[in-house]
């Protein structure tokens, strides 16, 4: 390999075969890539390819090698990027997986030392970061809190600036977590793509241009094909581009009839607010900025992503919203991230993340546990989203404080409102609605059973009789109360 005394080996974390993150090295004078022997058997034992041919050359330190034996291995970048690359196997410098030249040439990466760009690869931008929307320590929410407690919090966030806040402007990729999204049939599936109004085609390539950008999606070639389309954003102004007006869907309801379920329990509502408890005085709800995205795909899963435009075919490269697998796989993730601290200083539930703890001290500790964990693991937090020293929150419709836990005013309110039901389907969803603040209203299941008796079969018509309108109507004043 290269002798020039500028010459860096730059750390890249690169994803294995193995499942395990290496800090591979770019060396930008090596005209091969290398591992160790002790790394290629446990890459070729993970499935990676073996092949065998002859050659030799010289290490940065000068100590001459030679090595008839080869592996091909797909490895996944810290930027998402899935490549296949060819590694001589020969004992490296302490047992390092060092990049060569033809590697390098096939990442999106420039390499500097001293202010001088020793090597730049294709394409020559910066496309894990953005400007950042606040300067350190701006845009953090308190809903509560002495002056002192949060400059105590802030001054906890500021440690994290550089890899977890919108302050660096990265985004988050969770590298130690990669998505192959099985499916139980080999059967492509392709759905005609959906029309998409003339005039919006300016706002789809704008879109489609940020999600390349920001290296979310690429271009594709795949078998299978799920219509997108554009929906109006929720509250955005008049006034705004039309790119921040819309945000783009994938339809995929077709390919989601052939995804395997994920087998990963997702708690029930009232565990987790037990678990809160009514001791607690402060709380945070951290919201992770585009938190699907922080899952990255296999070469397999991305092909089945595969998306039709106007502008062509795409493919995402994280893991996208509207796929069957999404929420579960995420909360999965979390659940490894978090791990022991679930249940003790935080909990989970799909992408909510909220900390508590009984005093302020308890507080800062539970929370710096818990943003130590998301950034080893490679999280971003979006700040707008986010709101911390809460001594009163908003959790899975229910208000939760120190002293109580209630129903949320709207979600009272959903129920009150709802029309007197006119088909089966409609009664159920009544019923179930009504069921998530059953423990809030008293004798609920006899009024349970009076209404799931005007129901006499799948394919029969509602039976409303007087005994349904009075339990329909007890229900709903109970609740006012």
């Amino acid at each position: 390999m290269g002798t020039d005394p500028a010459q860096q080996l730059i750390p890249i974390p690169i994803l294995a075969p193995d499942n395990k993150l290496y800090q591979a090295h770019a060396d930008t004078q090596a005209t091969v890539s290398a591992i160790s022997p002790a790394i290629a058997d446990r890459w070729v034992a993970a499935g990676a390819k073996e092949y065998h041919h002859h050659i030799s050359g010289e290490m940065a330190c000068n100590a001459k090698f030679h090595t008839n034996r080869h592996v091909s291995a797909e490895v996944i970048t810290e930027l998402g990027d899935n490549v296949t690359i060819e590694f001589a196997v020969f004992p490296t410098p302490s047992n390092m997986v060092v990049l060569g030249l033809p590697a390098l040439a096939k990442l999106p990466i420039s390499v500097k030392y001293a202010g001088r760009i020793l090597y730049e690869g294709c394409p020559p931008v910066n496309v894990v970061a953005e400007p950042p929307t606040h300067q350190p320590g701006e845009g953090i929410n308190f809903a509560a809190g002495s002056p002192e407690q949060q400059r105590q919090v802030t001054q906890l966030l500021l440690q994290y600036q550089a890899n977890i806040f919108e302050w660096s402007g990265k985004f988050g990729l969770f590298k130690d977590h990669v998505e192959d999204i099985p499916l139980t049939s080999d059967r492509p599936i392709q759905v005609k793509p959906y029309r998409v109004p003339h005039g919006l085609y300016p706002v789809f390539s704008d879109l489609l241009n940020e999600y390349l950008r920001r290296r979310i999606i690429e271009n594709a070639s795949s078998p299978y094909s799920s219509p997108a389309f554009l929906v109006p954003k929720h509250g955005a102004k008049p006034t705004d581009p039309a790119s921040k007006r819309y945000r783009m869907c994938c339809d995929y309801r077709e390919i989601n009839t052939i995804t395997e379920d994920v087998m990963f329990p997702v708690f029930d509502v009232h565990q987790l607010l037990d678990a809160l408890g009514s001791t607690n005085e402060f709380f945070a709800t951290i919201d992770l900025r585009m938190g699907y995205h922080h899952i990255p795909l296999s070469a397999a899963g991305k092909k089945k992503t595969a998306f039709s435009t106007p502008m062509g075919q795409y493919q995402f490269k994280v893991l996208s919203f509207g796929m069957k697998r999404s929420p579960r796989v995420f909360q999965r993730a979390l659940h490894m991230i978090l791990g022991d601290l679930i249940w003790k200083c935080c909990l989970v539930y799909l992408d909510d993340i909220i900390v508590f703890g009984a005093d302020f001290p308890t507080f800062l500790a539970n929370l710096k546990m818990v943003i130590e964990r998301l950034a080893a693991a490679g999280a971003s937090i979006s700040l707008d989203k986010s709101n911390f020293l809460a001594t009163q929150v908003k959790f899975l419709g229910f208000i939760v404080d120190k002293d109580s836990c209630k129903p949320a005013p709207e979600t009272l309110q959903a129920i009150k409102d709802y029309p007197r039901p006119t088909n089966n389907k409609e009664l159920l969803r009544f019923v179930g609605m009504a069921s998530y603040v059953r423990q809030y209203v008293h004798q609920f299941a006899h009024m349970e059973q009076a209404l799931r008796a005007a129901i006499q079969g799948p394919s029969k018509p509602l039976r409303w009789t007087e005994r349904t309108q009075q339990a329909f109507a007890q229900l709903k004043a109970a609740l006012a109360n």
